[in-house]
């Protein structure tokens, strides 16, 4: 398991907040959708589950990583 903070860079929809700090099984992979799971927004739940539109492009930056779904960009840093 990956402790990992998940940002939008360009539209980024599916994580509804700016920026969500969580923890995720595997890493992005090329192909696959990117799920993590993270503090809820609603108290009242459980766990927050984030899960991308499909990964079309993975690329190693500066401490991070940038993940190119289908219709939006994220940065992934892995703590």
């Amino acid at each position: 398991m990956h402790s990992v903070t998940l940002s939008k860079v360009k539209n980024g929809a599916a994580i509804r907040t700016d920026t969500a700090i969580g923890h995720c099984h595997t890493l992005p992979v090329v192909g696959k959708s990117f799920e993590m799971f993270s503090e809820p927004l609603n108290k009242n739940a459980s766990v927050r589950w984030i899960t991308t539109s499909t990964v079309q492009k993975v690329t190693p930056d500066e401490n991070s990583v940038i993940i190119e779904t289908l219709n939006s960009t994220y940065r992934l840093v892995i703590k």
